[in-house]
C-alpha cells in the first residue's frame, strides 16, 4: 500500500517540506492522518496549468470535515448513486461567482503583474477551498470542488481547458459507466439550469471550444529537503 509506506517513510526519514494532492487526503485512516498533521504535510491543488494553492495541515483537516458534513447529509436523503452525483453538482453549482475577487485580480494583471507570481489571494478563486469555505469561486474553483466530492463517490473527474464564448474556461469531464461525459457547474449556476450536467462530447462541443485535458495528476507534489534515516 503506498500510502501506508508513505506514513512510514515520513516516520522513519526527516524531510523540510512534502505536499501532497488533496485528493489523496481520503486515502488515509485517521491514524495515518495524525502522522501527517505531525509531521506539518501540506496539500496542494492544481491551479491553471501550472501552478497550485496550497493547502496547511489545518485547512485540509477543516475543508474535508465541511466536505464530509455535506456529503453525508445528502447520502442521509439519497441513496441512489446517480441521484447522489446530481445532488452534488446541484451543491457545488449553487457557489456564488466570485466577481468582485476576480476584477481585483484582473486589474493585478493590467498593472503587470505575472499569473505565476499570484499569491494564495490571488489564486484562492480557483480553488475548492474558498468554493466551499467561502462560498465564492470562478470556474475552475466549482471544477475543483465537483472533483473532490466525485472522488468520494470513486469517479475520477478532470478539468478541461476549453472557451466559451472566446472566453477562456474551465469545465469537467469524467468516465462513468464507460462514457465520457462532460460537466460545467459555473454555466449552469450563471443560467441556473442543468444544460451542462453529463453531456456527451458532441452536445458539449456545441457551445464549448475545447483546448485540451488535464487528466493527470502527482501524488506528491513537491519534496524538499534530503531524507535522512533515523
Amino acid at each position: 500500500n503506498f500510502y501506508t509506506k508513505l506514513i512510514n517513510y515520513l516516520s522513519n526519514s526527516k524531510i523540510e517540506k512534502i505536499v501532497l494532492d488533496i485528493n489523496t487526503y481520503n486515502l488515509f485512516d485517521e491514524k495515518q492522518k495524525e502522522v501527517l498533521k505531525e509531521h506539518n504535510v501540506f496539500f496542494s491543488e492544481k491551479i491553471g496549468i501550472r501552478d497550485n494553492y496550497v493547502f496547511s495541515t489545518k485547512m485540509m483537516e477543516d475543508y474535508n470535515k465541511r466536505v464530509l458534513k455535506v456529503y453525508q447529509a445528502i447520502h442521509e436523503n439519497y441513496k441512489n448513486k446517480d441521484e447522489v452525483l446530481h445532488k452534488i453538482y446541484e451543491y457545488v453549482k449553487s457557489i456564488n461567482y466570485d466577481e468582485e475577487a476576480l476584477a481585483k485580480r484582473q486589474k493585478y494583471i493590467l498593472d503587470g503583474g505575472k499569473f505565476h507570481k499570484f499569491n494564495n489571494k490571488f489564486k484562492s478563486i480557483n480553488s475548492s477551498y474558498k468554493a466551499l469555505m467561502q462560498n465564492a469561486a470562478v470556474c475552475e474553483g466549482y471544477v475543483n470542488l465537483l472533483r473532490y466530492f466525485y472522488k468520494l463517490e470513486n469517479v475520477d473527474l478532470y478539468p478541461v481547458f476549453c472557451e466559451y464564448k472566446g472566453q477562456s474556461h474551465v469545465a469537467a469531464k469524467a468516465l462513468i459507466d464507460g462514457s465520457e461525459l462532460y460537466f460545467d457547474p459555473e454555466l449552469d449556476h450563471r443560467f441556473n439550469n442543468d444544460n451542462n450536467y453529463m453531456i456527451s462530447k458532441e452536445n458539449f462541443n456545441v457551445n464549448h471550444d475545447l483546448l485540451f485535458n488535464r487528466d493527470n495528476f502527482d501524488i506528491i507534489i513537491e519534496v524538499k529537503g534530503k531524507a535522512r534515516e533515523k
